[in-house]
């Protein structure tokens, strides 16, 4: 009896491996033998994901087995081409009839051919040929003042694009309810809806899509980056070499400020930012500064001319910033404004806003 229990508990086991595992079949005949591919997921919770797999090509053949969700992302990685894959447990067929990644048919995977559904009924809508066109003649034109004219042209059809995208997107997902991939299409209308409305629309996915890389990553956002959600915790060092905690702060109204001394339109507004915090800084407020710098020198350069000296941190390393991932920021100036329970009160406030807070929280 105990030897058939533990063959029923390591089939068991296997078949739970089995349910959460995709076997990728890579038939590549135009490529050298001993040809190396990468697998990397596509994960928005982390900045630079390591890979999941690696092939060798042998007679243009290779099959390698991952971990995957129902309808996450994946790229198939060979020098600097990358082939999209968006996949869950079973197994799939990829076959490169040339050397060209895009090429290449892919089949077994519902989630990829679900993709590409949604991509080939978005194309069909008349804003995306208006807005590819435009694109192009802005890319294309050979002067600058040829490329500030069609700029101009490109920029109101970019706004009513991402409209419409929304729009579509949004009825693209009431149409394919058992669709994985949702997650992912609702995931690409974060910033293009009120956060209240994304977390509506998180709600009525199905729980395969909740349950995938797009899902988590919108519930990841709705838990901890909107309005009311935990300010995510970190640690990064101080002009001092000294680490810093975000938890140091609770009891406090924190700015969390990110900016990099090469942003002048952002240093720009320091002298703005340095009478609000003299303001304030006696009043349970203070800011803490996360600098996307990449080189110490100028960081602390700029903080002494701009005289900006509460607590500022970095991490020395550009864009690579873990807090970059950890709080989508996309760009700078940017902040945060966190409460002193540690909850999020507003994201990205215009000064003359900030203020307009601080004192109404000051009463």
């Amino acid at each position: 009896m105990k030897f058939l229990a533990l063959i029923f508990f390591f089939l068991v086991q296997s078949t739970c491996f089995a349910q959460n595992t995709v076997r990728l079949e890579i038939d590549a005949p135009k490529f050298k033998d001993g040809t190396k591919m990468q697998i990397y997921p596509n994960n928005p919770l982390i900045r630079r994901s390591d890979k999941v797999g690696e092939v060798s090509l042998i007679n243009g053949k290779a099959t390698v087995e991952f971990a995957t969700g129902n309808g996450d992302s994946f790229s198939l990685a060979f020098k600097e081409q990358r082939l999209g894959l968006y996949l869950e447990p079973g197994t799939v067929k990829v076959n490169i009839p040339d050397r060209v990644l895009k090429d290449a048919g892919v089949s077994g995977s519902k989630s990829t051919q679900q993709m590409g559904q949604w991509f080939a009924d978005w194309k069909k809508m008349p804003i995306y040929e208006i807005t590819s066109k435009a694109q192009d003649k802005w890319l294309e034109a050979t002067t600058d003042a040829l490329k500030a004219v069609a700029k101009e042209e490109y920029d109101p059809i970019k706004a009513i694009y991402d409209q419409e995208r929304m729009s579509f997107n949004t009825k693209w997902i009431i149409s394919n309810p058992d669709a994985d991939v949702t997650s992912e299409v609702l995931k690409s209308c974060k910033g293009y809806m009120p956060d209240d409305q994304l977390a509506a629309w998180y709600e009525g996915l199905n729980e395969r899509a909740k349950g995938n890389l797009a899902g988590r990553y919108i519930k990841y956002n709705i838990d901890s980056l909107f309005v009311n959600g935990t300010a995510p915790a970190f640690t990064q060092a101080d002009t001092d070499g000294h680490l810093v905690k975000l938890a140091d702060f609770r009891g406090k109204y924190v700015l969390l400020d990110f900016w990099a001394s090469w942003c002048l339109p952002r240093r720009a507004e320091n002298p703005y930012l340095l009478k609000l915090y003299n303001r304030f800084k006696d009043r349970n407020f203070t800011i803490l500064g996360v600098s996307l710098d990449s080189e110490r020198k100028p960081w602390l350069e700029a903080i002494k001319k701009d005289q900006v000296f509460w607590t500022q941190v970095s991490e020395l390393n550009g864009f690579d910033n873990s807090l970059i991932t950890k709080y989508a920021i996309k760009s700078v100036p940017a902040n945060v404004l966190i409460a002193p329970d540690g909850k999020i009160i507003a994201k990205n406030i215009a000064l003359w806003s900030l203020m307009e807070i601080l004192e109404r929280l000051d009463k």
